[in-house]
């Protein structure tokens, strides 16, 4: 975390705890017996089971934690007890985080502030996905700087106030610092690849043909010149392709792709001259197509369309005619079954949870990191 960030989160709160956060309780009246230290349902962002927050207190910082996690995705949450009974505080703490599920699924970016006043323990939970946001440093100091001195003095209410302002400004300081790095890898973000032409293309295409009739031709192995063709035309691509041009988004996609164009590229179009000399029926379809495909590179070029927008619109109306035919055979059974899958994006540990401030709060999914830091008053 740079220094800079730090220090921003850990700077003085100044007029954190608002008029409504200023009840003062008697540290002995707020630590009354209670029956059961089991953990509590989740009743809001806010959940009181000793009486001592007030109202209008409760209220905004409800407020305040659900503007939170729409700006930042954070789900902070906030739990006072009388007691966590046999159990420590560290104990407990995961034991709550673990029924209330804080943060999002996968993401894990919630965040508990549970306090027992009667056992004079508080703690700040972090999920696993918040560990390198809010170190146990950073919790610790929030607790001893914020929390402790407050609550010794019977001011619960500012000290929870001040928490919560102290943990929220960093969180929204590490949100701006993200989207700028980001921002700035976009401006530097190499310009994409040019398209390579389609006479590239045609001319790596006609030079495998040309191998194949003369092979065919000559009675040539074609063991010999189906290996020499895939790795003459490897060559080819790897010197006459700009650098990001075979890029499928992943490297097992893109490897694929690679393996792929030379048979593509090389292989089939020998293959194809190899026909053109054994087989008459080859040289009907392929005069057939020939002929086809230059009436409409013809009509294209007369539209002012160029050789590679007209190549490029039979291949997509070939692709979304075999589309078509796919899903009305399907009904029939006669392709077999489609199967779909759903895909989602998260931007880190700030993406928006989508609950924020409507609705009825509840818990995205989340786990305990088990970090975070405690302490005594």
């Amino acid at each position: 975390m740079p220094a800079d960030v730090a220090s921003q989160a850990l700077a003085p709160v100044v007029a954190s705890a608002t008029d409504a956060c200023s009840h003062v309780v008697n540290a002995d009246a707020a630590s009354s017996p209670q029956t059961s230290a089991g953990v509590p349902d989740l009743a809001g962002r806010v959940t009181d089971t000793t009486g001592i927050v007030t109202a209008a207190c409760k209220a905004e910082l409800t407020r305040r934690l659900a503007s939170l996690e729409d700006t930042t995705g954070v789900q902070l949450a906030v739990l006072l007890v009388e007691t966590t009974g046999q159990q420590s505080i560290e104990q407990y703490a995961t034991a709550v985080f673990d029924k209330w599920k804080l943060g999002q699924q996968n993401i894990d970016n919630g965040v508990l502030l549970v306090a027992a006043l009667k056992d004079h323990r508080v703690r700040i939970e972090v999920g696993y996905g918040l560990e390198g946001t809010i170190p146990d440093v950073l919790a610790a100091d929030i607790i001893r700087t914020r929390i402790v001195p407050a609550f010794r003095s019977g001011h619960f209410e500012r000290g929870i106030s001040d928490a919560v302002n102290a943990l929220s400004q960093h969180f929204e300081v590490m949100t701006q610092e993200i989207l700028a790095q980001q921002a700035r890898a976009a401006q530097i973000k190499p310009p994409a690849p040019k398209p390579v032409s389609p006479i590239f293309w045609t001319l790596l295409a006609l030079a495998n043909v040309v191998l194949g009739v003369a092979a065919a031709w000559r009675k040539l192995s074609w063991k010999i010149f189906l290996p020499g063709s895939y790795l003459a035309s490897s060559v080819a691509l790897v010197v006459g392709l700009p650098r990001g041009t075979v890029d499928a988004g992943s490297w097992g996609w893109t490897l694929v792709f690679a393996l792929l164009l030379p048979v593509l590229s090389g292989v089939a179009p020998m293959l194809l001259g190899i026909g053109l000399v054994r087989s008459a029926r080859v040289r009907i379809w392929t005069a057939a197509i020939a002929a086809v495909l230059g009436v409409c590179i013809a009509i294209g070029h007369s539209m002012g369309y160029s050789v590679g927008q007209v190549l490029g619109a039979i291949g997509s109306t070939i692709a979304v005619v075999g589309l078509i035919v796919t899903r009305i055979g399907e009904p029939f059974g006669v392709w077999g079954s489609r199967s779909s899958s759903k895909s989602s994006s998260w931007f880190g540990w700030f993406s928006k949870s989508g609950s924020g401030s409507s609705g009825r709060f509840s818990g995205g999914g989340g786990k305990s990191g088990g970090g975070g830091a405690s302490d005594s008053w």
